[in-house]
């Protein structure tokens, strides 16, 4: 038994106050009318002080009841200890499973979890081995197996979070092998955790030893309030010479109150514009910063909000350059309509994953075809001649030709052009309630909807024109509810070419306005530069792929160089902290290298938070789970912890109002005695 409050005990000398005034209490006298006492003998009346108790029950019911919530307010906890197996040694292998994800950086976890840590170690006994294994989404062995404590403590004092989500499966895999190669009978995992709801899946398998302990210790206190930085929009456009960026941040707000923030960019460590902005509770804001030059080489950009109790998410690392992963170019007719590549240059401008420049003309720039990834013909002719042999050899490098023939259809292709059309098109239907039927989730521009099953079947359709497949390689990937194409696609060397039977504005089709528009436009920019785009950033963790560089280092945020070589048998980097990476080459100065952009992963900031008891029955195996159970499951950890969890005052104060009122019936009872009671002898 401890107490977390000792110092309360010293109102016990309460219990004092009954006694006195049961000591000093009087009888009360009352006047009763009575015949004439003439002729009766007088005799003396001697006052004598009353000293003795009375009252014993209700004495000892207010006593009691002082007693009781003297001790509430100490808050008692019951010291329970892991009883060991039957017939089993003193000896015990531990294994401490620290929790490191970033979730644990939130204002006391790590304190706590680190105090909790100590108190494990400092409990083994001369006969045990501990232990100390890291985990976030890898696990890292940090001490070997000792029955020194001291060991742990020492690196305990230099652990820190790290900016890794939470992978219980990866500490729970790591902690098994060393249960498993030990050679002593007892043997147990000490779980300190937050325990993130995220961090678990039914799917992850793993097996513990025979007769392991599972012993939690939750170091979450249900804290909820947070605003994290979730991802940066970058639309390029050109103005004269230049190319100016203009950066859009989304916060999230995942509390139950609203927050104002403030929102600073910086551009190559410099602060360039600052906003303010509030976010509502469970929702996000758009913070939309000033229009920045930027130049030709990737360049480091940081959007950060006022700090708050979770300093991972506060900050957002990416890159920006004047030409990104994907570069569009939009061809239109003549005399296009009002506004009738708006809506696909808007989609195409937005995106983040690769970030897209977009280039709207009413023909074929020169000399502009060899970055373009993505080539749409909006309703314009197919080039002939020069322009045509340019599209199609870029196209047969990789890119993605895309043609909406729409109002003005196409002219009769020149010959050349037959051998690559997916498509021949024919004339316009006009349909009053068409919708889309089906698509075609094997192919890659459709393949990212296909776990959710996304729906196309409310896109509306009031025109399109008839396509009809030509050639062996040309695939439908989407049709109509009457079975009409509406997509086709061909290859073309490395590239594709696909033909669109609807408009791209919303004279035929009410696509442009539905949710699945954006998405799709930027799957379709993904997929032109499928294999070679060049990313703004990337989550962490993350392998980052260096085989075709060649004696190479690799600068982690935190200072530590890796240097790779071309002929390496892993010429690969793992990218497990949060901030810019560099690489340079062996010879290039230090700050002038290629930088890579890695930040935390969003999940890991809901603060969503499960039973720890559902994580130790699902991990502890079926032989073992009823042992474990008798073993004992629930970690004491600190008098806090432990208190926290007994939660034995509030019974106490319970027990003790329950007596006092007890008490207050009692004596009133008592306080409604015959008069006859009173009379004194004559």
């Amino acid at each position: 038994m401890g107490l977390l409050a000792p110092a309360f005990l010293a109102g016990l000398t309460a219990i004092a106050i009954p006694i006195l005034v049961h000591l000093i209490h009087r009888e009360r006298k009352e006047t009763v009318a009575f015949p004439s006492l003439m002729f009766l003998r007088k005799v003396p009346y001697r006052s004598v002080r009353r000293q003795k108790l009375r009252h014993l029950m209700l004495l000892a019911m207010r006593m009691l009841a002082i007693l009781i919530v003297v001790s509430a307010f100490a808050r008692p906890f019951i010291e329970r200890d892991v009883a060991p197996s039957a017939g089993a040694s003193d000896g015990r292998e531990i294994v401490i499973l620290l929790d490191r994800s970033y979730s644990m950086a939130y204002g006391s976890r790590w304190e706590r979890a680190i105090n909790s840590a100590r108190i494990v170690a400092r409990s083994a006994g001369a006969s045990d081995r501990v232990t100390l294994v890291t985990f976030g989404a890898t696990a890292s062995q940090l001490t070997p197996p000792s029955g020194a404590p001291e060991r742990v403590e020492a690196v305990l004092s230099s652990v820190q979070p790290s900016a890794e989500p939470t992978r219980f499966a990866a500490g729970f895999r790591m902690a098994a092998q060393i249960l498993g190669a030990s050679d002593l009978p007892r043997r147990e995992i000490v779980l300190i955790s937050d325990f993130h709801r995220f961090g678990w899946t039914p799917n992850d398998e793993v097996t513990l030893p025979p007769r392991a302990a599972v012993r939690s210790v939750d170091v979450s206190r249900g804290e909820t309030e947070d605003v994290a930085v979730a991802s940066v929009a970058v639309a390029r456009r050109q103005d004269g010479n230049r190319v100016r960026a203009a950066i859009t941040a989304r916060a999230t707000n995942l509390g139950s109150a609203a927050h104002a923030v403030s929102a600073t960019l910086e551009v190559a460590g410099r602060v360039v514009d600052t906003r303010r902005a509030s976010v509502p509770p469970r929702a996000s804001a758009q913070i939309v910063f000033a229009a920045q030059p930027v130049s030709a080489a990737p360049t480091r950009a940081v959007v950060r909000i006022t700090p708050d109790s979770q300093p991972m998410n506060d900050a957002f690392f990416f890159t920006v350059a004047e030409e990104s992963g994907a570069s569009a170019l939009i061809v239109e007719p003549p005399r296009p309509r009002a506004n009738q590549s708006l809506f696909l240059s808007r989609a195409l401008a937005v995106a983040d994953d690769p970030p897209v420049l977009v280039t709207v003309a009413s023909a074929l720039p020169a000399g502009a075809l060899e970055r373009q990834s993505l080539i749409v013909l909006n309703e314009a002719d197919l080039p002939g001649g020069a322009a045509g042999d340019r599209i199609r050899a870029r196209v047969s490098e990789g890119a993605i030709l895309f043609i909406a023939p729409g109002e003005r259809g196409l002219a009769a292709p020149a010959p050349e052009w037959t051998a690559v059309l997916p498509a021949r098109v024919g004339q316009t239907i006009d349909r009053t309630d068409g919708r889309w039927g089906s698509v075609d989730f094997s192919s890659a521009l459709f393949e990212p909807f296909a776990a959710g099953r996304a729906d196309f079947s409310n896109v509306t359709v009031t025109r399109y024109r008839e396509l009809t497949p030509a050639g062996e390689g040309s695939q439908i990937v989407a049709r109509l509810d009457d079975g009409s194409p509406i997509l086709v696609e061909r290859a073309h060397g490395a590239g594709r070419v696909m033909m669109f039977a609807l408009s791209l504005d919303a004279a035929w089709t009410d696509l442009p306005f539905h949710p699945l528009w954006v998405p799709l436009a930027h799957q379709l920019a993904r997929r032109s530069i499928s294999g070679s785009e060049v990313r703004s950033w990337f989550i962490v963790p993350h392998v980052m792929d260096l085989s075709r560089e060649d004696n190479i280092i690799v600068e982690a945020p935190g200072g530590a160089r890796t240097r790779v070589a071309g002929d390496s048998a892993r010429p690969i980097v793992e990218l497990v902290e949060r901030g810019f990476y560099e690489v340079r080459g062996a010879r290039t100065a230090i700050g002038a290298g290629r930088p890579v952009a890695v930040n935390v992963d969003l999940a890991e900031s809901d603060l969503s938070h499960f039973d720890p008891a559902e994580l130790v029955a699902a991990i502890t195996s079926r032989g073992a789970r009823s042992e474990s159970r008798a073993q004992g499951t629930e970690f004491t950890g600190t008098a806090e912890e432990l208190e926290r969890n007994q939660a034995i005052w509030w019974y106490l104060l319970l027990a003790g109002l329950v007596l006092l009122g007890a008490e207050t019936l009692l004596a009133n009872r008592m306080s409604r005695r015959p008069a006859g009671q009173y009379v004194r002898g004559v």
